[in-house]
């Protein structure tokens, strides 16, 4: 059946016929069939992906405007992928989603750079059309307590970066955006294996266990 929530806001900002096309991404796949059907719409074009590696692959070979994103996915987590995704398509716009609302994982998206915020618990037809049109129209979309939250963050000074060295901090800005370390040696004109070292290194004073944890924490602690 299809929305018509989606398609009454659509037929009167699109009426040159032009689908909207909505990239949603979860690797659990009867997550991903249900949230896909809750936007069946004749004007959009829905995308799903079950692994950041697929939804690259479709930014690549399709022009996206918003894409869902869950937080919790492996081997390479959905704040990863976001990081990814605003360095090679910035014109994207991302809204995180998760089963889990600790505040870590809300703060994780925040930092991450996401227009939009959706509880998967509590997605609905209205909740996902009100979200879409939000963003689309270039606003942001959160929840009131995500909205105090960001008001908390702003409020308060960012913690000293003293804890990583410079190049320690160059190296930690590229990983969160997204540079594998190959690519990170190539740019900064060192070998892979030094930036292993720094990496490893980076690991032990952040107490985090591998480059997802590692990137959460740096954005958690306003280290980049």
């Amino acid at each position: 059946m299809h929305n018509p929530l989606f398609m009454g806001y659509f037929r009167k900002k699109n009426s040159v016929g032009v689908k909207k096309t909505v990239l949603v991404v979860d690797d659990h796949e009867f997550v991903l069939a249900a949230l896909a059907a809750l936007m069946n719409s004749p004007v959009l074009q829905v995308y799903t992906a079950e692994s950041s590696e697929k939804a690259l692959s479709i930014c690549k070979a399709y022009t996206i405007d918003v894409a869902f994103i869950d937080a919790r996915m492996r081997p390479t987590s959905g704040i990863e992928l976001i990081g990814m995704i605003h360095k090679k398509y910035p014109t994207i716009k991302v809204v995180g989603m998760t089963s889990y609302t600790e505040k870590a994982t809300i703060l994780d998206f925040i930092a991450a750079g996401v227009v939009g915020y959706v509880p998967k618990l509590k997605l609905n037809q209205a909740l996902f059309s009100d979200c879409l049109q939000a963003v689309l129209a270039g606003q942001t979309f959160f929840p009131e307590e995500v909205k105090k939250m960001i008001a908390e963050l702003s409020s308060k000074a960012h913690p000293t970066k003293t804890l990583l060295s410079a190049r320690e901090y160059e190296i930690a800005k590229l990983l969160c955006t997204g540079n594998s370390a190959k690519e990170i040696a190539d740019q900064l004109g060192i070998s892979k294996n030094t930036v292993d070292d720094y990496k490893k290194t980076m690991l032990e004073k952040t107490n985090t266990k591998n480059s997802s944890e590692l990137v959460s924490f740096l954005h958690r602690n306003g280290l980049v």
